[in-house]
């Protein structure tokens, strides 16, 4: 995945489907490459309210590293 914005810029439905794809191809052992214009604290930062957000933050970090 290339250029990933902050899920705060994209709209619910969008950030649903990033967390749920995220979470699938972890789960799978699929590797994952993602490239954001924002480092990953920046991008951590920017997390919006949502219940999932925290495991999708876990499992980039789990692919990070």
């Amino acid at each position: 995945m290339t250029d990933v914005p902050l899920l705060t810029d994209v709209d619910r439905e969008a950030q649903q489907r990033f967390i749920a794809v995220v979470d699938v191809l972890v789960d799978a052992d699929v590797e994952l490459v993602v490239t954001s214009p924002h480092d990953l604290a920046t991008f951590r930062g920017a997390l919006p309210d949502r219940p999932d957000a925290f495991r999708m933050t876990s499992r980039l970090l789990l692919l990070a590293g």
